[in-house]
């Protein structure tokens, strides 16, 4: 179990070269990097590594390095060209008079050719060699920091299920009483009903029966919670991301609880329900943090 939040960087040398690489991840439902080296080709293969480690949550990249800065392009002036503009545009001045003969020094460095771009040093390789050395490093303290960070959660989220699981079976004990007191209710009613006649009689008591069916009997709903909650434990030695798994599942859970509480038409029972549902909110805040 990964938290989506960590941290990770790693330096990588050689022959007076460096780069070093920061590596911090947050929360996001789907997968973004964010790099500010600024170099598209490589960036496309770091995203490429990163991706087959992490999921989920965005992850911010900080270089620092010599070899990627020099790498910079700078311009450089070909005089050659550079002259021949200059005649051209001399003569079609003398030619033509109403031609004004004067071209700033900008007009002249932006004509074709005039200028072109080199790179200070041509060891491209090397610094994408070193980059993704120390990516690689930086992938692995992140991948550990999340890790801790996810058995932190895991054992809160633990804790919490653990409390469910206790209300769920005071309510399930509960449950006896309740149908015990709504059956006292039911033939108390049954016995005025009884005292009517015709159609009126059979009405009032299928819709009795009907009542005492759909708000009585709620093991079904326990039954699903507490299969909800083994399947939620399930989760806690699995590998990769498993983030929505649990958000669904506690969707799930919730549902069945706010049946349990609209259904057991108790106050203590509704209490319950209510302690739950405090409980899965703390489950679901804890579950947005996880891969």
């Amino acid at each position: 179990m990964l938290s989506m939040t960590g941290y990770g960087e790693a330096i990588a040398e050689e022959s007076g070269d460096f780069v070093k690489v920061e590596l911090t991840s947050v929360n996001r439902r789907h997968m973004k990097v964010k790099f500010n080296i600024n170099r598209p080709l490589i960036e496309k293969k770091v995203e490429d590594l990163i991706r087959q480690v992490i999921s989920r949550g965005t992850i911010h990249l900080h270089c620092e390095s010599n070899i990627l800065q020099q790498n910079k392009e700078f311009p450089v002036v070909n005089e050659e060209i550079l002259e021949k503009y200059d005649k051209i545009i001399t003569k079609i001045s003398s030619d033509n008079k109403l031609i004004e003969g004067k071209v700033s020094p900008t007009e002249m460095l932006n004509l074709p050719g005039v200028v072109s771009f080199y790179s200070a040093r041509n060891d491209g390789d090397k610094a994408e060699q070193l980059l993704l050395k120390a990516v690689r490093g930086a992938l692995d303290g992140l991948v550990e920091s999340r890790r801790k960070e996810g058995a932190s959660i895991a054992e809160d989220l633990k804790k919490s299920l653990q409390h469910i699981a206790r209300q769920v079976d005071t309510i399930q004990q509960r449950v006896p009483k309740t149908l015990d007191r709504y059956r006292k209710n039911l033939l108390k009613s049954v016995e005025k009903i009884l005292q009517l006649t015709g159609e009126e009689k059979q009405a009032r008591l299928e819709k009795e029966l009907k009542n005492y069916a759909e708000k009585c009997d709620i093991s079904e709903e326990i039954s699903r919670i507490k299969s909800h909650l083994n399947q939620f434990y399930g989760f806690f030695d699995k590998a990769g991301a498993v983030g929505r798994n649990l958000e669904f599942l506690i969707q799930e859970i919730q549902r069945e609880v706010n049946t349990v509480g609209a259904k057991a038409n108790d106050a203590t029972i509704s209490q319950l329900s209510v302690n739950i549902k405090t409980e899965l909110e703390k489950c679901r805040e804890q579950v947005k943090n996880l891969e």
